[in-house]
Order: C-alpha cells, then sequence, then structure tokens
C-alpha cells in the first residue's frame, strides 16, 4: 500500500479476532452478520464481535519503523520489536523510554538539539512530551473544522509552534498529503514541512471528493 493510501478518519488501531486459532480443521462459517448465538441479535454497532488479540497499528505511519530499534543493527531484533510495539495495549508506556532514545538521536541529525516538536528543557529528559503524544497512536480530526485537513497539525497546534487559533486546520489525513514528509520534519526540526524522504509523488492517483477515496487496488 501507497504511503498516502488512507482516507480522511479518525485511524486508532486494528484488531483482528483470533477465531479458531490452532484448529485447522474447524470451518467457520456464520455470517458476521448473523445473530450471535444466545443473543437473537445481528453483529453490529450495538452487538459488535469480541477483539482478542491486537495485531497491529494503523494510526500515524512510519513511528514504529522511525522509533521503535530504528537504530538496531540486529534486523531480526529490530523486527521483533516492531512486532512487539503493534501487540501491545496502547496504554502501555513499555515503548516510551524507546521512543525518547530515538528522538534524541533523530533530533541532532540537522545538527541542533531541542528545535523537534515540543521539546521541553525544564524536564528530563527532554523528548517525554512527544514520546507520550506519539505512543497515543492515532490521528485526530476536529469535527468543527473546515477547510482541509493538515497531517500532525492539530498536535503541532496544541504544541504552540503554529500560529493562530486554527492553525492546525482540521488535522486528520487527506489522501495525497505527504505525510511522512510531515513526520520526518516533526521529528527533525519541529515543522511541518521541509525534511523530505525523496519521494515527489504517490503511485496512484486519488480522488478526495468520491469514497472509498483511494486509487484502484494494484
Amino acid at each position: 500500500m501507497s504511503k498516502h493510501a488512507l482516507p480522511l478518519v479518525v485511524v486508532a488501531l486494528s484488531y483482528l479476532a483470533d477465531a479458531c486459532a490452532g484448529d485447522p480443521s474447524v470451518t467457520v462459517t456464520e455470517s458476521a452478520l448473523s445473530p450471535a448465538p444466545g443473543e437473537g441479535l445481528p453483529r453490529g454497532k450495538s452487538n459488535p464481535p469480541a477483539l482478542t488479540r491486537l495485531i497491529d497499528r494503523t494510526g500515524r505511519p512510519e513511528i514504529s519503523a522511525t522509533l521503535v530499534a530504528a537504530f538496531e543493527a540486529d534486523e531480526e531484533a529490530r523486527l521483533l520489536a516492531q512486532r512487539r510495539y503493534n501487540a501491545v495495549s496502547p496504554n502501555s508506556t513499555e515503548f516510551r523510554a524507546t521512543f525518547e532514545a530515538s528522538l534524541a538521536l533523530i533530533d541532532g541529525i540537522d545538527a541542533v538539539c531541542g528545535n523537534q516538536l515540543w521539546p521541553d528543557p525544564t524536564r528530563r529528559p527532554r523528548y517525554r512530551s512527544l514520546a507520550t503524544l506519539l505512543l497515543d497512536d492515532q490521528i485526530y480530526v476536529h469535527g468543527g473544522r473546515l477547510g482541509g485537513s493538515v497531517y500532525l497539525g492539530l498536535e503541532a497546534e496544541a504544541a504552540g509552534v503554529l500560529e493562530g487559533e486554527r492553525g492546525g486546520a482540521a488535522g486528520g489525513r487527506a489522501p495525497g498529503l505527504d505525510v511522512v514528509q510531515s513526520t520526518y520534519s516533526v521529528l527533525v526540526t519541529g515543522t511541518l514541512s521541509g525534511v523530505d524522504d525523496g519521494i515527489e509523488s504517490d503511485d496512484g492517483a486519488h480522488d478526495p471528493s468520491a469514497f472509498p477515496f483511494l486509487a484502484d487496488p494494484q
């Protein structure tokens, strides 16, 4: 999937029900929309299925690749750490120290320390505020605002680095936004642009006005 492939939604966490794990002889034939056993109610918002094992996070792109064991020389150890991050509860602080260490290293890429988004020179470590924000792996949208999507805009506005009350616009993530550039810029210079990954455009054409807002699958 390309880096601009998600629509403008508040994306929190992806779960899969681990039904019939370890028993390939069991065949699930019941429809997800059929009444649950003993309940008599169709599956839906008021009667969701039970969630089990967390297997992935689909909030902010590039966070696990950039901040979880990014400087680990052993590729297998790095992948194991990233899988572990994807599986822990979003309320866990297990990876906070890992985030803080990675943020400190990335902050120095431009040879200027302390210009990352939301540095706090009064705290040790100074990267605690940004680490805490990024551990809350969700994309925020201001439902009361119109005027376009600014990825990480609401977070930057809350950090006081954007001028004006609406500097972050509606936040969120619209198709076509270079969210990786925004992420790198926030981590290196504390801005929403300027530090690029060298990719000039997406590999698909997205229509932000027509559902489902995404390019055709490849």
